[in-house]
């Protein structure tokens, strides 16, 4: 999920938005997550057809506090491109981000007819993939968009480090560079509150930031219908924050897919718990994965 751009959308219906922080019901059916083992490597190599799903920021690229700034750590894109390149390798990079900022940041093309070597990209939570164009929004999501955009600029007057974020289907309320944590606390608070009233808004809280969308679209859903429509013999996503928990959750782990979480430097800091199986601590532990995965594959 990134602070910046991942942040994040959660399941849910048209008639209610909803915050993707983790309820008691699903708290409770979610396992301890543990290290990779050889056993993954192994499993993972020998997939007759994998789909290697990744998230981007606080996954491939570490957070910075200017998103436009964020780029995967050294490495971690040539492994993605090796692995794009193995028989029976789909690889795709999904991010809360919208296509043009996912390009601009990885560097690598929206390939709208993707094939064999290719690496798909996927924005703004699924709604966007580069070889599905997206639809126009109805005259009442886009009445909710501008309504949104008003709020939340008004908001961010309040302090000068906050800032808001604008996507085609979303505006979020950044506060990491916030001045004041109160001032940040409550404009924050009063974004999601009144996103929160609006029966065609998904609101979702990230790191430092609130983002509401005016669809309903979720990494996990983008990720199932894909893997239906591909029929893998196993998916493995690596994501670090709770909008990745939409992925982990339809998984079916440890076998035949499986789940990683990018726990971050401080894995306490985060107040819900992964339905990863597995765990790796920061972007140069996942380039060291992917890089190790292509090398056996």
């Amino acid at each position: 999920m990134s602070e910046h751009s991942e942040e994040h959308r959660p399941k849910s219906t048209p008639h209610a938005s909803e915050s993707a922080e983790p309820t008691g019901e699903r708290q409770a059916a979610r396992q301890s997550s543990s290290p990779l083992t050889e056993a993954d490597f192994v499993y993972l190599a020998q997939a007759g057809t994998l789909l290697v799903a990744v998230d981007f920021d606080g996954t491939l690229a570490p957070f910075v506090d200017d998103p436009a700034e964020a780029r995967a750590i050294p490495g971690s894109l040539e492994a993605l491109q090796q692995l794009a390149t193995r028989p029976g390798t789909t690889v795709l990079v999904i991010s809360g981000r919208n296509l043009a900022q996912l390009t601009a940041v990885t560097g690598l093309p929206a390939i709208t007819e993707p094939t064999v070597g290719d690496i798909r990209l996927v924005g703004s939570h699924g709604a966007e993939p580069a070889d599905e164009p997206m639809g126009n929004l109805s005259p009442e999501r886009a009445q909710l968009l501008q309504d949104l955009t008003d709020r939340a600029n008004a908001l961010a007057a309040e302090d000068p480090g906050l800032w808001v974020e604008f996507k085609p289907l979303s505006v979020s309320l950044h506060s990491r560079t916030a001045e004041d944590a109160e001032v940040a606390a409550r404009a924050s608070a009063e974004y999601a509150e009144y996103a929160e009233t609006q029966p065609l808004a998904t609101t979702t809280r990230g790191k430092n930031v609130v983002e509401v969308a005016v669809d309903h679209a979720t990494k996990g859903g983008y990720v199932e219908r894909l893997r239906e429509a591909m029929r893998y013999g196993a998916t493995v996503f690596l994501g670090d924050d709770v909008t990745d928990e939409t992925v982990m959750e339809i998984l079916r782990q440890d076998r035949p897919d499986l789940g990683i979480h990018v726990t971050g430097e401080d894995p306490q800091a985060k107040d819900w718990t992964s339905a990863a199986a597995r765990t790796v601590r920061d972007p140069h532990e996942v380039k060291e994965f992917l890089a190790e995965l292509a090398r056996r594959r």
